[in-house]
């Protein structure tokens, strides 16, 4: 599905929906940027445990214990060697294909999978997470507030809700907030060059090798050219691989005793990412042309054609081109009673005396269902109409809103009327998911003629950044490759 550019006269005036990243990480630090907060470390350990669950919720905590536990060992190797710190630190692995690292306040460092596939040794992952350690030791996210931007008047469908229900945004029990939102500036330079020297230095007092990091940059710069610029913020936006960058932390490696070299990939920290999925996880469904299929779920949604797709792990919809009409699906609730699931939105309706224009409880493929439609006021001239539907599968409720003009309400009721459960085939057929795998080279082969084998699924240009050499380099053998690989994904059997 197209992403387009935002229109001036959407019902959304300055929300270009974003997926989980923007909305959700980068959040905290805005929210905080308009509140009085105090300036002691206090308020990062306030701001982090308060914010950095809503995260891993948002986005999802990467489902790989053995490799959580081995980032936790080397981030806890760092932090012993930081000295006295005011801050209890925790390493997170997120379930996100946007490859970045970010600390929040209160020492809450959090790695993507996105970024894991860019890791080529121990070293690597080391000098990230003490560069992280160092932005929240520092206490950069506290210095930055005043220069965190947040989009006024987001309209938001929770938002939209609320000007029919002023204070019942948070009834559909959903993040809706999480599908648009913040965003902050990158950290000044100031902040980059006190995370990258101190952070190599870290690094070499735990024993890791600080001139890792201008290797890691560089590879980071060249995935940058083949990934183009995602609408997300990634770490290119916050910590830019710049050359200059790249060259001052090279030399600080040498000033600690460290030059530079080539350093082959570690085959022994390369198989603790085997079997990484690359790109987007299937578990949390996947856009299929302009049906998007949820296997976990069970579910199956066709929205409108060309619409713009939006998804993040507990949300996921489509925004027509113009930003005038939208569908959102939330995140389930327990429970088996659509009528229950929506009683908190009718109580509030009956409490307010709106009379809605539809209050029905009926199925859709065979699946309880309850709908609800208001009138939302005008906009532009055109009546504005919300349909809040709540639909009952396999023991869960799963809420939608539409928002939408009237005379567009026939796109937004056909994708809200297409919800269904998988068929058998599409169950048994799974999805398309693309796992890292590692290869072993023969002495003869370069990564151009690996992209070109069967069942490879990437770019010469893509392997090149997550290993680290030129698309024609001739692999020397016993070299350990990263390819990306086809596969399916099905979901357990309930």
């Amino acid at each position: 599905m197209p992403d387009r550019s935002r229109d001036s006269n959407s019902i959304y005036p300055e929300a270009h929906v974003r997926r989980a990243w923007a909305s959700s990480c980068l959040a905290v630090l805005a929210t905080c940027a308009l509140t009085a907060c105090s300036t002691g470390p206090e308020w990062d350990r306030r701001v982090g445990e308060r914010y950095a669950p809503r995260l891993v919720e948002s986005l999802g905590q990467l489902d790989d214990p053995s490799l959580e536990a081995y980032t936790d060992r080397i981030g806890e190797r760092l932090v012993e060697h930081l000295g006295d710190t005011p801050f209890d630190y925790e390493f997170t692995l997120l379930d996100t294909e946007t490859p970045n690292a970010l600390a929040m306040p209160g020492g809450h460092v959090f790695v993507t999978r996105g970024l894991l596939p860019l890791f080529n040794t121990e070293d690597q992952l080391a000098v990230v997470l003490a560069h992280e350690i160092i932005h929240s030791e520092a206490r950069h996210a506290a210095q930055q507030r005043d220069r965190a931007v947040v989009p006024g008047a987001l309209a938001l469908p929770g938002r939209a809700l609320g000007r029919v229900l002023p204070g019942a945004e948070t009834l559909l029990a959903s993040p809706w907030d999480l599908a648009g939102g913040a965003f902050l500036a990158a950290y000044s330079r100031e902040h980059e060059r006190e995370a990258d020297r101190a952070g190599q230095a870290l690094a070499r007092a735990a024993g890791f090798d600080p001139s890792a990091l201008p290797r890691f940059l560089e590879q980071i710069a060249a995935h940058e050219q083949t990934l183009g610029r995602p609408h997300e913020p990634t770490v290119f936006d916050t910590h830019p691989p710049t050359p200059s960058r790249i060259q001052n932390t090279r030399i600080h490696a040498i000033s600690l005793g460290v030059r530079t070299r080539p350093v082959p990939p570690d085959p022994v920290f390369l198989r603790r990412l085997d079997g990484l999925i690359v790109g987007p996880n299937p578990a949390h469904g996947v856009f299929l042309g302009d049906r998007f299929v949820h296997p976990t779920r069970d579910l199956a949604v066709d929205f409108p054609e060309g619409w713009s797709a939006i998804q993040h792990r507990t949300v996921f919809g489509a925004i027509a081109q113009d930003r005038r009409a939208l569908v959102l699906f939330a995140a389930p609730v327990d429970g088996d009673d659509p009528a229950a699931a929506a009683q908190p939105v009718l109580d509030a309706i009956a409490q307010r005396g709106i009379e809605p224009l539809i209050d029905t409880a009926d199925t859709v493929h065979g699946l309880p269902r309850v709908h609800v439609r208001l009138d939302a006021g005008q906009n532009d001239g055109q009546p504005l109409i919300l349909d809040l539907t709540w639909v009952a599968h396999r023991g869960r409720v799963h809420p939608s809103i539409a928002v939408v003009p009237g005379d567009r309400l026939s796109l937004t009721a056909a994708a809200v009327d297409s919800v269904r459960p998988l068929t058998q085939t599409e169950r048994d057929e799974g999805l398309p998911v693309r796992r890292l795998r590692l290869w072993t080279a023969d002495g003869r082969t370069t990564l151009r003629q690996l992209a070109q084998r069967h069942g490879v699924s990437a770019t010469p240009d893509e392997l090149a950044a997550y290993n680290g050499v030129t698309p024609d380099t001739r692999l020397e053998p016993g070299r350990a490759v990263k390819l990306v690989r086809a596969d399916r994904y099905r979901p357990p059997v309930d």
